[in-house]
């Protein structure tokens, strides 16, 4: 089993439990389904890429903790966010991430 080693701390390293894991899996699988934009997850892992390149907005999202799969798999986009200011990850662009409908999304600039 690889080990998870948090982005951008190469003092700091964490074993990905199996719950991390599982919804790891669970929350880039739901990633897969992405049809416009592109959307890059950098976690201890590597780096994954969904989406298409030129389709939409782009976003780089770095994951810190294991933990904030956890939250987005089983906490939705509430437990994301409350990840977000928990630290867990961060983004070059958190309006890239929303879905073009949503509320908040105006990319008009």
């Amino acid at each position: 089993m690889s080990e998870f080693v948090l982005a951008g701390s190469a003092e700091k390293e964490k074993r990905i439990g199996v719950a991390d894991r599982v919804a790891r899996r669970l929350v880039l699988k739901k990633l897969d389904g992405i049809g416009v934009g592109d959307v890059r997850i950098v976690d201890g892992e590597g780096e994954r890429r969904f989406g298409r390149v030129g389709t939409g907005p782009t976003a780089r999202v770095t994951v810190h903790d294991p933990g904030f799969y956890r939250a987005a798999a089983f906490g939705g986009s509430v437990g994301a966010a409350e990840a977000y200011m928990d630290g867990m990850w961060d983004c070059d662009d958190l309006v890239g991430l929303l879905p073009p409908h949503s509320p908040g999304a105006d990319r008009s600039g």
